[in-house]
């Protein structure tokens, strides 16, 4: 079904709609007209723009090694935490995943509700659970947040301070589900040895459940 994903007319057309997109709100940003509402700059990083086929053929090993164990991307909620305006979060659900967004920025937030019709949700602290068939965003530092409950974990690097997105980082290699995926596509720190590659090109990685004996 994702075969030949850089001759794809769809990824093409993603690649245009998302880059018009992004650029917009890159160039938004950069005026200086729009200041993030929620996020210290100096500490975390504001809108970054990504590569919509790097992402998809990422998702696409996911949904392959999901299926090997002889399960479904439906019953693996996807998670971005940071999510910006919430392209991540579209494309997954288009791919059968349930998606939840974390993000801090209020601005973003109602930006993807205008842009995509994204529904946002506040939580102080604590857990949220998984989305109902639409995609969600949860207005939450993702210090605060659990990742105990989901399948797929997506982050870039949502903290320009070392120290804060290691912290991040160890929280959620923690906290994540024995048989549940992380997709960290910048880290800071070192990956436990209780999470494995699930193969050598992906730089996606997984907790393998216990066997039992």
């Amino acid at each position: 079904m994702y075969t030949n994903l850089k001759n794809s007319v769809l990824v093409t057309a993603l690649e245009e709609l998302v880059g018009t997109i992004e650029s917009d709100a890159c160039s938004i940003l950069a005026s200086g007209k729009v200041v993030g509402e929620g996020i210290d700059y100096h500490k975390s990083y504001g809108f970054v723009p990504f590569n919509v086929t790097s992402f998809i053929e990422t998702m696409v090993a996911v949904v392959r090694h999901i299926r090997k164990q002889g399960c479904n991307p439906w019953d693996f909620t996807f998670l971005d935490a940071g999510c910006g305006i919430g392209t991540k979060l579209i494309l997954a659900e288009s791919m059968g995943f349930p998606a939840i967004g974390l993000e801090i920025d209020q601005k973003m937030i109602r930006r993807a509700k205008r842009q995509y019709g994204i529904r946002s949700l506040k939580v102080s602290k604590g857990r949220i659970f998984r989305s109902a068939r639409t995609p969600v965003i949860v207005n939450q530092d993702v210090l605060k947040h659990h990742y105990d409950h989901y399948g797929v974990i997506f982050f870039y690097c949502p903290f320009r301070n070392d120290e804060l997105e290691s912290e991040f980082e160890q929280r959620v290699y923690e906290q994540m589900l024995p048989g549940s995926y992380v997709i960290p596509r910048m880290h800071q720190s070192e990956l436990p040895q209780s999470i494995k590659p699930i193969d050598n090109r992906s730089r996606v990685y997984w907790k393998p459940k216990r066997r039992r004996s």
